[in-house]
């Protein structure tokens, strides 16, 4: 039974312990792009892990495809970069001289003007590893590094398959895939806008064929949230939580875990009693246990979570000062008494100015334990 319905069952550590040495590495196609916009320092820690790994790596040929198509646009954006910030400093400047009444020809002044481009330069140098797509270094390494381990092109009628699959998760909003719809313009035929759902496919057809165990590693928190039964969040190196999409999305270990994955409200708290915390002076029913009383501790309530109501139905007051349409839900800040903003999405419309009343459902409230300080070492991968 336990091999029937494995995906209801939570991995022993074992099995934990036994993915991380033995399974294949799949990496997104930003992970590769994002070589190109990452520090120096940041570029070389990634490709060591890709060099130390090559035996166990392996990416589907829709990222090898998407790399390559967007690998020019992505080093013309990062250089670009440079050269738009050099266009800030020069403004900055001149704003400079401009309030403070001096002359280009002030000697401050051209002493700041070249510290900072200097300092840009410096920056430059160190870190714009490629700078046209001619003579690229990047891509020499990843060529080496994932050398046969690129998965095969899908056929026509595979891929015709895949579309017309892709055209009901659009419809339907399922995931994975549907989010690549903002990428079909006017040709959906193009394989970009049904990316997502090809690399999902691809990857398990890789594990089914090769009975082996996936990680997944990708830059964007709603695409593992979507595609995984079983996420890893990583800190420097170290493991911060793992466990299913809605344990970590649902119940973050910490805050690092929380902020990451999605975006939250994450404010400072005292646990007065079991099921009971303060927030800001006001106090919140919740269903946590076994905090202690008068704790400290940090609070998670995600943006989704939070109702709107009159001023006298809220634990807490406020003032909506900020709304923005999203398309999908209003996303608005309220800001209270001790000047933290709330980040509020809602399909209901509050506008700008107006007092609301903030309640939180108990089963909404998320307690975390406070660091025991601000270089609380993460867990790390064998404990």
């Amino acid at each position: 039974m336990r091999n029937t319905i494995r995906e209801f069952i939570e991995p022993s550590n074992t099995d934990k312990r036994q993915l991380w040495e033995k399974a294949v590495f799949i990496f997104d196609t930003n992970v590769l792009l994002n070589l190109y916009r990452y520090s120096a320092k940041t570029r070389n820690s990634l490709l060591g892990a890709f060099e130390s790994l090559k035996e166990r790596v392996w990416i589907p040929y829709q990222v090898a495809y998407e790399f390559m198509r967007r690998r020019c646009e992505v080093i013309y954006e990062t250089v670009q970069r440079y050269t738009q910030f050099e266009k800030e400093i020069q403004a900055f400047t001149q704003k400079t001289t401009d309030i403070l009444r001096l002359t280009p020809t002030d000697e401050e002044f051209s002493e700041l003007n070249r510290f900072l481009i200097k300092w840009l330069n410096s920056n430059k140098e160190q870190n714009l590893l490629v700078q046209n797509a001619t003579k690229d270094e990047i891509l020499e390494k990843i060529l080496m590094i994932f050398n046969e381990r690129v998965g095969s092109n899908i056929d026509e009628s595979e891929l015709k398959h895949i579309i017309e699959e892709g055209k009901e998760r659009y419809a339907k909003s399922i995931p994975p895939g549907y989010r690549d719809k903002k990428k079909a313009k006017e040709e959906l035929e193009d394989n970009n806008a049904y990316g997502d759902l090809i690399i999902w496919k691809q990857i398990l057809k890789y594990a089914k064929d090769h009975q082996v165990g996936i990680i997944y590693v990708t830059h964007d928190q709603e695409e593992a949230l979507t595609m995984s039964d079983t996420i890893v969040v990583m800190n420097q190196g170290y493991i911060q939580q793992m466990g299913t999409p809605e344990q970590i999305y649902n119940e973050p270990e910490n805050a690092f875990v929380a902020d990451f994955i999605g975006e939250s409200n994450i404010v400072h708290g005292t646990m007065i009693r079991d099921e009971l915390v303060e927030i800001f002076g006001s106090r919140f029913a919740c269903v946590d246990k076994g905090f202690g009383t008068n704790t400290p501790v940090d609070v998670v309530i995600r943006p989704e979570d939070i109702d709107l109501v009159s001023p006298e139905e809220g634990s807490l007051k406020g003032v909506c000062t900020h709304l923005i349409f999203k398309g999908v839900h209003y996303e608005m800040e309220v800001t209270t008494s001790d000047g933290f903003e709330w980040l509020v999405h809602s399909t209901d419309m509050c506008p700008v100015g107006k007092e609301v009343g903030i309640h939180v459902d108990p089963f909404d409230i998320q307690i975390m334990n406070k660091p025991a300080s601000e270089d609380e070492e993460a867990v790390g991968v064998n404990e």
